[in-house]
C-alpha cells in the first residue's frame, strides 16, 4: 500500500453557535476516500458568542486556530489554505459552518476530480436546511452550482426550487458556492493571487466576505479550469442571504454586496473580450448607483469607497492578463440569462462493443478508397479476440475506375462491396450499409482517411468506458502529422459564426469571436489536448488520458454506437449528397443527451478536399449553401431563419462579385473563377426570390 494522501476540510467560523456543533459532528463522520487521510482545520474569527466554547469540545479531534480579530471569510480561508498547501494536502474542502454533508459526499466529490484532470473544483448538490442542519420539507434546492448573467449577477442554480430531479446530471458549471467546494491542490496553486510581496491568496482579501466565490470562479474560467457539479454528492445548508430577501438584510451586508458587485468587475471584466455583456452590465450598474442614491442610501458609502480598491484591482488585472489561457469568447459563453451548464463525462461502463462495421462511402475517389481499405484490412488482422471488424465499401454509382483499382489491390474476401445504381449521398449510403450489416458500432469513414488498429481500439474503449458517449472521433492529422485544427472538432453553428463566414469576416478578422468560438480557437486547452501536449504551460492540468466532450467532431471519421445511431434514426438523407449531415446528427443526439467526444490517443491521417475536387466548377456552392439553409431550417429559431434568409442572397452576391473580380486578374484560373462567380450569382437570385 502506498502512503496516504492528505485532504483537509477547512471551516472558518464567526458567531456560528447555532450550527457549528452539527457541522463539525457531520464533518468528523465523513467517509475518507480510499487512499486519503482526512483532517479538519477550523479557524475562528474572534467569535463573541459561544462558538469558541463549542469548538473547545472538539479541540482534540480538529486543528483549531483562534484569531484575535475577524479576518473575514476570505482571510480565514486564505490562511487555512496556505497551511494546507504547506503541509502537502492534495485537496482542500471549503465548508461553511452552517453546512452538513452526507457521509459519502466527500468520496463522490474526490472521485469526480480524480477522474477529470480539467476540473479543478467540484461542488455538491446542496439543499435547504433548518438550524439543526436537517433538510426542510418539502426538499428544496439551495445550490446546484453557480451561473452568471450578462448583467454580471451571479446566482445559485435551482435556488428555492422544490427538488424534482431537474439537476441530477453531472455537468460543468460556471463555479460552485463557497459554502461547500472541493479544490485540488494544483488548482489552488494555479489560481491563487500572487501580488508583489504578499502571501498567495486563494480569495481576493479585498472581498472579506460575499461574492468572493464568484470572483474565484471567474478567475478560474480565465485560466481554463472547469468546475464540476456532482449531483449525487448531497449537503444541507442554512441560507440567509438571498436577492429576494435584500430588504430584510442588515445595511452592513447590503453595502458589502454593493461594494463587491463592482469589485468583481474591476478584477475580471474584459471590455474587449466580453463586449456582449456591456449593455446589460452598464444598465445594471446604473440601476445600482441610482438605488444607492435614492432608496438604499445606507449603501452609498460602499460606492464612495470603491476608488481605494483601484490600485489593487490593476495589479490583479495585470497578473491575470499575463496568466489567462482562455479566449474571451470561451469565457463569455458562460454569461447567459438562463442557467448555463455543459455536460461532463462520468466514467460509467456501457455494454462492451464486440462487433464493428467499418463503412466507407466511395464516389469517384480514385486510389484513395483502396488505401483506406488496405489500412482497415491490416487493422482487421491485428484486431483479434474481443473486437470483430467487418469492412463494407458502398459505391455511390462512381464513374471513375476507383472500384476496379480497389478490387485489384484488395481481395474481395477482405471486404464487401455494395455497388449502388444511383448516388444515395453520404448519409443515404451509410444508412443503407447500416441496415444490411448490423453491428454494435459503425466506423464511418471518408475514403481519404487512413486509420490503424490501435486508433480503433482507443475509440472503442472510449465508448465502452463512457456510457454518455454515442459517437467518438480520432484526432485528424495531415500526412506530415500536423493536427487539422479547426476541422477535427467544431462547436455547433451559431448565427454569428455563419454570418461571419458568409461575409468573409473570418478572412478579414481571423480572431473574431464568432468563428474563433465555432472552431474552438478560443480554447487552447483543447488545442493542447489534440496536440497531446499535456505538459505545456498552456495546459498544466491536461493529462490527455480521457476523451474530451466536443459538440461536433468531423464526420470524416466517426465511431458511432449502434444504439445512438438508431436513436437518431440514422443520417438525414435530405442533406444530399453531402455536408451538414454529420452536424445535424450530432445536434440531434446532443438534444437527446447523447454526446460526442474526441480521443487524443487515437489518430487518423486525413487527406481532405477530394469531395470538392470531384465536383464540377460551381456545383459545390449549390450543394453547400442548399444544405446550409436546410440545417438552419431544421435547427434555427424563427428569428434566426428570418435573418439568414435576408442575409444569404446579399452574401452570395458579394461572393459572386469577389470571384468575378479575381477571375479578371487571373490568367490561369479565370475560367474556373468565372464559373464559380456565375453559380454564386444564380444562387443569390434564387435565394433572393425564395426569401
Amino acid at each position: 500500500m502506498g502512503a496516504s494522501r492528505s485532504l483537509v476540510v477547512q471551516i472558518v467560523t464567526f458567531n456560528n453557535e447555532s450550527t457549528i456543533h452539527s457541522c463539525l459532528t457531520s464533518a468528523l463522520e465523513l467517509e475518507a476516500p480510499e487512499g486519503f487521510e482526512v483532517r479538519i482545520s477550523v479557524l475562528d474569527n474572534a467569535s463573541s458568542d459561544s462558538t469558541s466554547e463549542v469548538l473547545a469540545g472538539f479541540e482534540d479531534r480538529i486543528e483549531l486556530i483562534r484569531e484575535l480579530s475577524n479576518l473575514g471569510f476570505t482571510g480565514g480561508h486564505n490562511e487555512l489554505t496556505r497551511r494546507s498547501m504547506t503541509s502537502g494536502a492534495a485537496y482542500v474542502l471549503l465548508l461553511n459552518p452552517d453546512v452538513r454533508l452526507e457521509a459519502d459526499a466527500l468520496t463522490k466529490l474526490v472521485d469526480a476530480l480524480e477522474n477529470d484532470s480539467r476540473a479543478g473544483a467540484a461542488c455538491p448538490q446542496l439543499f435547504r436546511a433548518d438550524s439543526a442542519l436537517e433538510p426542510i420539507t418539502p426538499l428544496t434546492l439551495d445550490a446546484a452550482g453557480m451561473f452568471i448573467t450578462p448583467a454580471i449577477r451571479h446566482f445559485d442554480r435551482g435556488s428555492e426550487e422544490v427538488e424534482c430531479g431537474k439537476y441530477n446530471a453531472a455537468e460543468y458549471v460556471f463555479g460552485g458556492s463557497g459554502a461547500a467546494l472541493l479544490l485540488r491542490a494544483s488548482f489552488v496553486d494555479d489560481v491563487s493571487l500572487r501580488l508583489a510581496d504578499r502571501a498567495p491568496e486563494l480569495f481576493d482579501d479585498s472581498f472579506f466576505a460575499y461574492r468572493e466565490d464568484a470572483d474565484l470562479a471567474w478567475r478560474a474560467q480565465w485560466l481554463g479550469w472547469k468546475c464540476r457539479y456532482v449531483p449525487d454528492a448531497h449537503g444541507y445548508h442554512v441560507r440567509k442571504v438571498l436577492p429576494e430577501r435584500r430588504a430584510a438584510l442588515s445595511p452592513v451586508l447590503n453595502a458589502l454586496g454593493v461594494n463587491k458587485k463592482f469589485l468583481i468587475q474591476l478584477n475580471n471584466f474584459s471590455f474587449t473580450a466580453q463586449w456582449q455583456c456591456l449593455p446589460w452590465s452598464l444598465l445594471r450598474n446604473a440601476a445600482v448607483v441610482i438605488a444607492c442614491c435614492t432608496i438604499e442610501r445606507t449603501s452609498l458609502n460602499a460606492l464612495l469607497r470603491l476608488p481605494k480598491y483601484f490600485p489593487r484591482a490593476r495589479l490583479i488585472r495585470r497578473w491575470l492578463t499575463t496568466k489567462r489561457r482562455m479566449g474571451g469568447s470561451a469565457v463569455a459563453r458562460w454569461f447567459q440569462f438562463s442557467p448555463r451548464s455543459e455536460p461532463a463525462l462520468v466514467k460509467y461502463p456501457a455494454r462492451r462493443l464486440r462487433t464493428v462495421t467499418a463503412i466507407i462511402v466511395n464516389y469517384n475517389s480514385g486510389p484513395r478508397v483502396a488505401a483506406c481499405v488496405e489500412a482497415l484490412r491490416d487493422a482487421k488482422r491485428e484486431l483479434t479476440g474481443s473486437l470483430g471488424l467487418d469492412l463494407v465499401v458502398v459505391d455511390n454509382a462512381s464513374t471513375d475506375d476507383s472500384c476496379r483499382t480497389l478490387q485489384q489491390r484488395v481481395s474481395l474476401s477482405d471486404f464487401r462491396l455494395e455497388a449502388l445504381r444511383e448516388n444515395l449521398g453520404f448519409g443515404g449510403a451509410i444508412n443503407h450499409a447500416a441496415r444490411l450489416f448490423p453491428a454494435d458500432a459503425f466506423l464511418v469513414l471518408n475514403p481519404d482517411v487512413v486509420i490503424t488498429a490501435d486508433a480503433i481500439v482507443h475509440l472503442a474503449d472510449a465508448l465502452n468506458d463512457y456510457s454518455l458517449l454515442g459517437l467518438v472521433s480520432p484526432v485528424l492529422v495531415s500526412n506530415d502529422g500536423c493536427v487539422q485544427h479547426g476541422f477535427s472538432v467544431r462547436r455547433f453553428p451559431t448565427l454569428g459564426a455563419t454570418l461571419a463566414e458568409l461575409f468573409f469576416l473570418h478572412r478579414l478578422w481571423p480572431s473574431n469571436p464568432w468563428t474563433s468560438s465555432y472552431g474552438y480557437a478560443d480554447d487552447p486547452l483543447l488545442r493542447a489536448y489534440l496536440d497531446r501536449d499535456a505538459v505545456s504551460d498552456a495546459a498544466p492540468h491536461e493529462d490527455g488520458a480521457a476523451p474530451v466532450l466536443v459538440e461536433q467532431p468531423a464526420g470524416a471519421c466517426l465511431l458511432l454506437r449502434a444504439e445512438a445511431f438508431r436513436a437518431a434514426q440514422g443520417f438525414d438523407e435530405r442533406y444530399w449528397p453531402a455536408w451538414f449531415e454529420d452536424v445535424d446528427l450530432a445536434k440531434r443526439l446532443f438534444a437527446k443527451r447523447i454526446y460526442a467526444g474526441i480521443v487524443a490517443q487515437a489518430r487518423a491521417v486525413h487527406e481532405g478536399g477530394y469531395s470538392v475536387s470531384a465536383l464540377p466548377d460551381g456545383r459545390f456552392a449549390e450543394i453547400w449553401y442548399g444544405n446550409l439553409r436546410r440545417f438552419w431550417t431544421a435547427h434555427g429559431t424563427k428569428a434566426e431563419r428570418f435573418i439568414l434568409r435576408a442575409a444569404l442572397p446579399v452574401a452570395l452576391g458579394c461572393r459572386a462579385l469577389v470571384f468575378g473580380v479575381l477571375g479578371v486578374f487571373s490568367s490561369t484560373e479565370r475560367a474556373r473563377l468565372f464559373a464559380v462567380s456565375r453559380q454564386l450569382a444564380g444562387l443569390a437570385l434564387t435565394t433572393f426570390s425564395d426569401a
